[in-house]
């Protein structure tokens, strides 16, 4: 049992639960734009690649203020070392960008690398991470719930056909989700200087800009 529960610990170290939230936006722009079934199975399974990949370079890089906020485990308690989980995440974004290259048309292929890897450096890495600063990294949040919007659209091929009104009533609920998820790691990120916006304006600000965002998002649903 234990032998099977370290193997499956590389299955749950990419949090595949988080990928429904990602696959979300991304379905909804295809939806919006095109047919699922335009969009082939190696380039879904590629995409799921790049994601969990984002989600690794995330949590290699929040091990300390996870291990303070008591969740994710897996670096932290040394279920699965630090660098297994680099190597890991190099072989995840490998066969993402390459299976792209040869089974999706070049938007997609350039709005995975910026989205998945991009991004995820400038949110993660560095002396100063975007992370780190609480306006920069809603605004990155932000961008990327746009990105995975984009990659629907562009996997179905209709980028010309951007339907931007619909894109604000889905973005404000990802904004929201964001936002709302920031509260319960207070405490760690504080600890660890990561001045998230929760951080710097505190829950009930942070909740209640939450709460507008998402009215924003219902209206959008009920008017359309």
């Amino acid at each position: 049992m234990n032998r099977l529960l370290s193997i499956l610990d590389w299955l749950f170290i990419v949090r595949p639960t988080l990928l429904f939230t990602y696959w979300t936006m991304l379905i909804c722009g295809l939806g919006l734009h095109g047919n699922m079934a335009d969009v082939s199975l190696i380039t879904i399974v590629c995409i799921c690649f790049g994601m969990a990949a984002a989600n690794l370079l995330n949590l290699i890089n929040d091990v300390e203020s996870d291990q303070l906020n008591q969740k994710l485990p897996w670096i932290s308690h040394g279920l699965i070392t630090r660098q297994q989980a680099k190597l890991y995440m190099i072989l995840l974004y490998t066969l993402c960008f390459t299976g792209l290259a040869f089974r999706a048309g070049m938007v997609t292929l350039i709005s995975s690398i910026i989205l998945f890897a991009v991004l995820g450096m400038l949110y993660n890495t560095g002396s100063k991470p975007f992370k780190s600063q609480p306006f920069l990294s809603l605004l990155i949040l932000s961008v990327i719930g746009v990105g995975l919007w984009v990659i629907g659209v562009a996997a179905v091929g209709a980028i010309g056909s951007f339907n931007w009104i619909a894109l604000t009533g889905y973005s404000s609920a990802w904004i929201a989700v964001c936002l709302i998820s920031m509260v319960p790691d207070i405490k760690g990120d504080r600890l660890t200087n990561k001045i998230t916006f929760s951080v710097k304006f505190g829950a009930n600000i942070t909740t209640r800009i939450s709460a507008l965002l998402i009215i924003i998002a219902l209206l959008y649903s009920i008017y359309y």
